[in-house]
């Protein structure tokens, strides 16, 4: 193993004893980024495609006990980085895995390059033709996807929906931290600040919803709006977000419906009253001190506690 691989795993702590069932042919596990002073609750979600190949979203790095716990489900054939954020192990995972290929939005492929894409997922069209060519899915039959690209050029999230579980899969388009629930929340000295500051004040508490920055980031809140839509006339009960509790059936629509849209729906009539100009410029540098603020200080508190 490089020393960068060590490097990139030297981080993480799988908390997970054995890979949780969320319905046919889904799985999760659990982990925590940080160390003695911080840790910060995130998962990997595992699907598996055509009876065979699994689909790796948010990739934790391949431990010895990561890859143990994977093998009895089958071969990873994709791992994918669902944006411009969860990008850390992805590459480590896929090079541990003869075969598997990386994939991510285009964000992500500009910012991570030593991590040498396989493939770079910019429209649905791209993922459902990266699945038919690994021969995992009939194209539509077992996930749907949609990308935010347009709406949220930042992050630029690919959304899932899978059909046989019927689970829609968020990343961070949706957190679901709840005082008291299954998952931790962030934890150690600096994990108390962020709970007590951002998460607090950021409306990190709410049900399956964003928290307020994400509002800033939007660039086209009607586009993100029209995703939503799209996502609310397919058929789930359960989402599983990367951060926070999964919304178990049959909780999921309904928790999605009054959170994550209602919340997008709200940054949509907020632009559309706003008036442009000075308005839009104020919120651009907001946007842009926010993001700035919270990278420095997520970097500082992952360094912090290795």
């Amino acid at each position: 193993m490089s020393d960068d691989s060590r490097n990139a795993m030297s981080g993480f702590t799988l908390t997970s004893q054995l890979p949780a069932a969320r319905g046919k042919e889904l799985w999760t596990l659990d982990g925590l980024l940080g160390g003695r002073l911080s840790s910060f609750p995130v998962r990997m979600t595992i699907i598996r495609l055509g009876g065979r190949g699994l689909l790796l979203v948010s990739s934790f790095p391949p431990t010895p006990q990561v890859l143990a716990l994977l093998r009895p489900l089958g071969e990873v054939r994709l791992v994918l980085a669902p944006n411009a954020m969860h990008c850390l192990w992805g590459a480590h995972m896929r090079d541990a895995c003869p075969g598997a290929v990386l994939a991510g939005p285009p964000k992500a492929a500009q910012r991570f390059p030593a991590s040498r894409w396989d493939v770079v997922v910019g429209t649905p069209h791209d993922f459902d033709a990266l699945l038919a060519q690994l021969g995992l899915s009939p194209r539509g039959q077992e996930v749907q996807v949609w990308t935010t690209i347009q709406a949220n050029p930042w992050m630029q999230e690919v959304v899932l929906l899978h059909r046989p579980s019927r689970a829609l899969i968020l990343t961070d388009l949706a957190f679901n931290f709840q005082r008291g629930g299954d998952t931790p929340l962030p934890g150690g000295p600096l994990g108390a600040v962020l709970r007590s500051t951002y998460l607090r004040l950021a409306g990190g508490y709410r049900t399956c919803c964003p928290t307020t920055p994400v509002r800033w980031l939007l660039k086209d809140a009607d586009a993100m709006c029209a995703i939503v839509d799209a996502i609310l006339l397919c058929d789930f009960d359960q989402v599983v977000v990367a951060h926070g509790d999964v919304v178990a059936p049959p909780d999921g629509k309904k928790a999605f419906t009054e959170g994550a849209a209602a919340f997008f729906r709200d940054a949509a009539r907020r632009r559309r009253e706003s008036s442009e100009g000075g308005a839009g410029r104020q919120r651009a540098y907001l946007a842009a001190a926010a993001v700035a603020g919270t990278a420095v200080a997520l970097a500082a508190w992952w360094r912090a506690g290795r």
